[in-house]
């Protein structure tokens, strides 16, 4: 059946160290309307048209984030199952998760990133991590794969070569998923200063927890989560938010919009003129006052 199947995935994935206990309790309560409707059935019942459905019904009274969570573990659950045998190919190869919903950016202001940067002075981990955020605006899985080789520290350089993604609950090291996300990326100096005044072998990594070792993604965010409630900043601010600010505000300076774009990875300019659209926006106000002493 597919409830003891499941059961035997998780006892494997967590017996090899993949996943921890937490990870399986949020697993099957992820899954339990699922199990609880189709648990019984024997694995080559499950089709793509229950699956499908069974989204459709969690989406009335949940959220697409949370469906699409439902999705990604129901996907390495049905691979395994074609690896054992039990079925010959999975249904989810013909199953869409809902999309992802849009969610409100929240760039930081000026002010609140003094106020984080003071509350970080002093920590090693959050402080050297939230500087080179902001800094350099670089996004969390490229942080975490960073190590001292990556760094020309004469030349002021960062070369951002690799990411660290989560697949089927596994955080992988793997190349950024489009060509434009392989840059080059200068180092403000205040923050090349900090890095030449730290000291590690080529192969380790940039990021150490307290603990020591690279840092989780999860505790990346964690870690950012804690400190913007530490300095009054609540929900939909992240770790991504310093991405946002530093784009934001090179944008705000008249940067080139082309050289913001590079810099920050995306695929082309087009998605920075429609993700940073707000800040655009406002300059149409000065282009306005521009004109008004010739129309005056």
């Amino acid at each position: 059946m597919i409830q003891d199947r499941f059961n035997e995935w998780l006892e494997e994935r967590h017996g090899l160290g993949i996943i921890t206990a937490s990870t399986v309790r949020n697993y099957k309560n992820f899954l339990s309307s699922f199990l609880s409707e189709h648990g019984k059935k024997e694995p080559q019942e499950i089709t793509a048209k229950a699956v499908t459905a069974w989204y459709i019904a969690r989406l009335k009274t949940g959220s697409a984030s949370t469906v699409r969570i439902a999705h990604q573990i129901l996907s390495g659950f049905m691979k395994w199952l074609v690896e054992q045998g039990d079925i010959s190919s999975s249904p989810m190869h013909k199953v869409k998760p809902p999309r992802a919903e849009k969610t409100e950016r929240q760039a930081l202001t000026e002010d609140q990133m003094r106020d984080i940067l003071t509350h970080v002075e002093g920590k090693p981990f959050a402080g050297l991590m939230v500087r080179l955020a902001l800094g350099t605006g670089m996004r969390r899985g490229e942080m975490a794969a960073l190590r001292w080789r990556d760094l020309d520290l004469v030349a002021g350089k960062i070369f951002v070569t690799r990411a660290i993604v989560k697949i089927g609950g596994c955080e992988v090291e793997t190349k950024p998923k489009t060509q434009s996300g392989m840059r080059v990326i200068s180092i403000p100096s205040s923050l090349l200063t900090e890095l030449r005044s730290l000291s590690a072998g080529p192969d380790d990594p940039l990021l150490l927890t307290n603990q020591g070792g690279r840092p989780s993604l999860a505790h990346m965010s964690r870690v950012a989560s804690d400190v913007m409630k530490a300095v009054g900043l609540g929900d939909g601010y992240c770790l991504h938010s310093a991405r946002h600010a530093h784009a934001t505000q090179l944008l705000r300076k008249k940067m080139p919009v082309k050289a913001v774009s590079q810099r920050l990875g995306h695929s082309d300019v087009t998605t920075t003129l429609r993700t940073y659209a707000h800040v655009f926006a406002s300059d149409d106000a000065e282009l306005a006052e521009a004109m008004d002493g010739l129309l005056a």
